[in-house]
């Protein structure tokens, strides 16, 4: 009797985590959700040398390409940064691509006012600027009018607090399930 109550259990368990895999995939499927990034910029070079600013940056987690990089221009769904008096919005400025390790976290970026799919560049006469982690070297690159020089500075950025990853609500939710449904047959195990 006991083995058979072990072995029911086990395809309890198993139907939950079968359930939890299939959310996770449906979810991601049909929803997109924002995920937001807060960054910082402290200019060491240039025409602004010794300032900071800060802003924030949004795009869709359609966008998301596991363990690859999106090479696309226009995946920034919001964007608040001002730099030399000017701000800027997903708008007037944008990505050159956007990169993501194997979890389908953001691991590297690059975006500003000159972009094309998959890079950006600031030129000595034009206003612009261009954010990229870049690996182990983040920077920030910029020229500002009427000044034809570049600067450079130092880059920080990290996932807006209380914006969760889009796996982490339905991974929360199947686990949530599964407790519930162990809970339920305990009791119907005591029960009998």
């Amino acid at each position: 009797m006991e083995n058979n109550t072990i072995a029911k259990m086990r395809v309890a368990l198993f139907r939950v985590l079968i359930a939890a895999a299939m959310s996770v995939v449906v979810v991601s499927e049909s929803r997109a959700t924002a995920i937001t990034y807060d960054f910082s910029v402290t200019a060491t070079s240039g025409p602004f040398s010794g300032q900071s600013s800060s802003g924030s940056f949004s795009y869709d987690s359609s966008s998301i390409t596991p363990g690859a990089t999106n090479g696309t221009t226009g995946l920034l769904t919001t964007l608040d940064f001002t730099w030399g008096g000017i701000a800027y919005s997903a708008a007037t400025a944008n990505t050159g691509y956007l990169s993501f390790d194997a979890s389908g976290n953001l691991s590297d970026f690059l975006f500003g006012t000159n972009c094309i799919a998959g890079g950006c560049g600031v030129g000595t006469a034009d206003e612009g600027w261009a954010l990229s982690p870049s690996g182990f070297l983040a920077t920030f690159i910029y020229s500002h009018p009427p000044s034809e020089d570049l600067g450079l500075g130092d880059l920080t950025y990290q996932l807006a607090t209380g914006v969760p990853e889009p796996v982490t609500i339905p991974l929360f939710g199947a686990g949530l399930a599964g407790v519930a449904a162990m809970r339920r047959r305990r009791r119907e195990l005591s029960a009998s």
